[in-house]
């Protein structure tokens, strides 16, 4: 898990420039008409988030009367897609994968974006870039539609938590051939909030296993060579 710089662009200017290329002049309107809702949303989003109260945002089935799966549409077709004009967005938040890594895990190759809370859950951040994050592609499904349901079932979130300090302990298991396990440990005397999530995150993106996967084969290549 690493923290990263958040995008330096906000989501009126991604917003303007996926549906900028929009031929259906009747939906183009609709949706400038419901610009005001995403940028007032964005700052709903980092409000919440600073203050460990964004599980209480509420879900939602539409932005201004435009149901989600019209919507998800903003997303899919006009940033996702290499021809339109809000994929250089995408590239930008994908290429801050510190290393390629995902931010998650920090040991797979970063190929996706995925919204921290789920595009299909709360259409208003669909193209918010603070809700978007670089990640694998692993990640992103074990995710899929997970949404917070108190401060501390929340996964972390690289924009704005930071884990400087001592969050995860190793054992070694004396089998044959030797085992390493993980595990996360409090950065605080007492369990903190974050340590509370950082533990969720940990359990919920099953990164125990992946990090024993990946030490075995570290150990098994330095015994090839010696």
């Amino acid at each position: 898990m690493r923290k990263i710089t958040k995008p330096s662009f906000d989501v009126r200017e991604v917003y303007s420039a996926c549906i900028s290329k929009v031929a259906n002049v009747n939906l183009k309107n609709q949706l400038i008409n419901i610009q005001h809702i995403f940028v007032a949303s964005e700052l709903k989003f980092e409000t919440a988030i600073q203050n460990n109260t964004l599980y209480t945002l509420p879900k939602n089935d539409n932005v201004g009367g435009i149901l989600t799966k019209e919507i998800k549409k903003i997303y899919t077709y006009r940033m996702v897609d290499k021809e339109q004009a809000g994929r250089p967005y995408y590239n930008a938040i994908l290429l801050s994968a510190p290393h390629g890594k995902c931010p998650l895990c920090s040991q797979r190759i970063a190929t996706t974006l995925d919204h921290h809370l789920a595009k299909s859950e709360y259409p208003e951040f669909v193209v918010t870039p603070i809700n978007l994050l670089p990640c694998c592609s692993d990640c992103n499904k074990i995710k899929d539609t997970l949404s917070p349901t108190s401060n501390s079932e929340e996964t972390f979130h690289p924009y704005f938590d930071d884990i400087t300090g001592v969050w995860l302990s190793a054992s070694i298991i004396q089998t044959q051939p030797i085992t390493i396990t993980y595990d996360t440990v409090n950065m605080t005397n007492q369990q903190s909030l974050l340590d509370r999530r950082i533990a969720y995150h940990f359990k919920m993106l099953e990164l125990g296993k992946l990090y024993a996967v990946h030490a075995g084969e570290s150990l098994s290549n330095i015994l090839d060579l010696s």
